[in-house]
């Protein structure tokens, strides 16, 4: 049994989990690439290999219990605390109580009409738009070059969204199994809030024992800022 806290930061691409991951390792840099919009070049660095995506959920969940203690046993005691950036609600399903004597699940959910405005974020969060349309129309023999932007667009948008919505329902059907005592829902949206984003993570500290952490109010303000447009007509409502 590991005893060292862990954070379990669990949400869907395009939720603002890295940016959660960023503040609770004390990062105060909110670094994007070329988009402009995402957090992908902080300097937040993954605990364990091969467990951040939806393919590496599902592969965990197959391993025995002996394959997932090998697995979990590669998580550094020397820090004081580890945070895991796992960006499919896959991972929510995990029995980390069998490996883990202390740890937090924070799950980012939001409603679920706000979905759409999420997927169009995480399009708009990538650089590579070909790689993304070249994706969603490898079956459908055209031209791309001859398909209007906007339909490609369009399109991988609308993907995006029933992905997003296939592991959101899929979530509210084992909500209700997860241990309560270890999880935390929070709304992303609740982020723009830093009142809300501050005691979120003064709830998980105190949970854990672990020293505090105060948002760097600033830098984190800029970042949002550039993310706001997308969610202007939930936040004002």
């Amino acid at each position: 049994m590991i005893t060292q806290p862990q954070i379990f930061v669990i949400f869907e691409p395009g939720l603002f989990g890295r940016t959660v991951c960023t503040v609770l390792t004390k990062d105060t840099e909110f670094k994007s690439d070329e988009a402009g919009i995402n957090n992908h070049n902080s300097s937040y660095k993954p605990v364990l290999d091969n467990f951040h995506w939806h393919r590496e959920a599902v592969a965990l969940l197959q391993k025995t219990h002996e394959e997932l203690k090998t697995f979990f046993s590669g998580v550094n005691n020397k820090n004081a605390y580890s945070v895991h950036n796992l960006a499919s609600y896959k991972f929510a399903e995990i029995p980390y109580q069998k490996f883990f004597s202390r740890y937090l699940k924070i799950i980012l959910m939001p409603k679920r009409d706000c979905l759409r405005s999420f997927a169009e974020r995480v399009y708009e969060a990538h650089i590579t738009k070909n790689a993304e349309t070249d994706y969603y129309m490898k079956y459908i023999k055209k031209d791309l070059s001859k398909v209007p932007e906007y339909f490609l667009k369009g399109m991988a948008i609308n993907e995006k969204y029933k992905y997003m919505c296939e592991h959101f329902d899929r979530l509210q059907e084992i909500k209700t199994t997860l241990p309560t005592n270890n999880t935390l829902f929070f709304d992303p949206l609740d982020l723009f809030d830093l009142t809300k984003f501050q005691n979120l993570i003064d709830e998980c500290t105190h949970r854990l024992d672990i020293g505090s952490i105060n948002l760097p109010k600033l830098k984190l303000q800029t970042f949002l800022e550039k993310n706001k447009s997308f969610f202007d007509k939930h936040l004002n409502s």
